[in-house]
């Protein structure tokens, strides 16, 4: 991975894993994080992005998917959701995590995730200006799509599949899992919305700032990453928060009320961006 620089252990070991060749704590091996690369100006999922997961402490990193966007792990850890540009628009696959086994799950879709468990998936698709429909996909070879409901938004299912936020206008709506109830949550917010491991917060981007708001009384506090943050997503024990940051020149780390800041990842070409960081989960 040319040009990409991966930071001192030492910033690494603040996320609590160790580095390589020692053993992290349990005996386990270091955890996974995975990037979508994008050069060229490309979009994500398109042509020019690919998605790499590295083994965090050692730096060592591969290639999963060419011309693919974000990665949604399951929660077991076994497969992975992404999406791909082609000829028609967006399509969602889901793969085992070693990059074999693809399968094509839906045509024409935003972006998907996993109920809870890791057998299910929901995933929607554009039908008007700001509507999305809402699909459920059982992981059988013989399941068909189920239409849920439209939104205003692309929903986010919390841990428990009990609760969904969504972004629509200004507004962070939070609602039950059959889309009653809603209500707003928070003041405006992007789409990449990230729960918390133990459902209790959820983490977005506002303008250039990252923000986490408390599901329970709506407390809310942002932090400006330097030259801003984007997609930012919880480590497995909820401890800390994983973003890109400055248009994608790096990937950083700090903890949710925003202290102790570590870039992970840095990029020394304006011709690359490094983009939606995810964590593999620990079941």
């Amino acid at each position: 991975m040319i040009g990409i620089r991966v930071l001192a252990v030492s910033a690494v070991a603040a996320l609590g894993f160790a580095p390589a060749g020692v053993a992290a704590p349990g005996n386990r091996p270091p955890p996974g994080l995975t990037y979508v690369r994008v050069s060229g100006g490309g979009e994500i999922g398109g042509p020019v992005a690919s998605t790499v997961r590295m083994t965090v402490g050692g730096g060592r990193s591969r290639r999963l998917f060419p011309g693919a966007g974000p990665l949604e792990w399951a929660p077991d850890g076994t497969r992975l959701l992404f999406t791909r540009l082609g000829s028609n628009g967006y399509s969602l696959f889901v793969a085992h995590t070693d990059g074999t086994s693809i399968r094509r799950l839906a045509r024409g879709t935003s972006t998907g995730g996993w109920l809870a468990g890791s057998r299910t998936v929901v995933y929607s698709r554009l039908v008007g200006p700001n509507r999305y429909a809402v699909y459920r996909l059982a992981l059988d070879a013989r399941a068909t799509p189920r239409e849920l409901f439209v939104l205003p938004g692309v929903p986010v299912w919390s841990p428990n599949g009990r609760s969904l936020v969504y972004a629509s206008g200004e507004a962070l709506m939070i609602a039950g899992d059959d889309a009653g109830n809603a209500h707003p949550l928070a003041k405006g917010s992007s789409s990449l919305v990230s729960w918390s491991p133990d459902g209790e917060q959820v983490a977005y981007t506002r303008n250039d700032s990252i923000c986490v708001t408390r599901i329970a009384t709506r407390a809310t506090h942002c932090f400006t990453p330097a030259a801003g943050g984007a997609a930012p997503t919880w480590t497995p024990d909820g401890s800390r928060l994983v973003y890109s940051r400055g248009n994608g020149s790096a990937i950083a780390s700090a903890r949710p009320d925003g202290s102790d800041r570590h870039d992970l990842l840095t990029i020394g070409t304006s011709a690359v961006r490094l983009e939606t960081p995810a964590w593999e989960p620990r079941p």
